[in-house]
């Protein structure tokens, strides 16, 4: 799940996360009624869920299975950007994979990052969401 950037709701996802923050915005644009549309046309939500600075799914590279709940923090610096939502080693890409959600997140795919979590930083890089075969054809054939 976590190689293909399947998201895990409720689990990579918060009571502030709209459906383009994890990368699908045309659903909430689709026509007809759906359960969850009211949500997204409350007075005040479109103008927050446009704000910039919105934390955006991504997927992580590191060199270990990153604790989940860890703080992603800019080299240098004391904020929080984002946090790791899941992470897990996988056995197809036999590496670890990991998903977070983080500031401006598809705007700094390449950048390098410390998962920060019990005194220890640990280096992570942003990727691109999908990091098991992007174009979908092992799935499609």
């Amino acid at each position: 799940r976590i190689e293909k950037g399947y998201l895990h709701v409720g689990g990579d996802t918060d009571s502030t996360t709209t459906p383009a923050d994890v990368g699908f915005p045309r659903l909430a644009s689709r026509p007809g009624d759906f359960i969850g549309r009211r949500s997204l046309n409350l007075p005040g939500q479109t103008q927050s869920a446009q704000a910039t600075g919105r934390r955006q799914l991504v997927a992580l590279g590191s060199a270990s299975v990153l604790p989940i709940g860890a703080h992603l923090i800019e080299n240098g610096a004391r904020k929080s950007v984002g946090f790791v939502t899941s992470s897990a080693f996988s056995p197809t890409l036999d590496r670890p994979v990991a998903l977070a959600l983080l500031e401006n997140g598809r705007q700094r795919l390449g950048d390098r990052l410390n998962a920060w979590s019990e005194g220890e930083a640990l280096a992570v890089q942003v990727s691109p969401l999908v990091s098991f075969d992007p174009e979908g054809g092992r799935l499609h054939g």
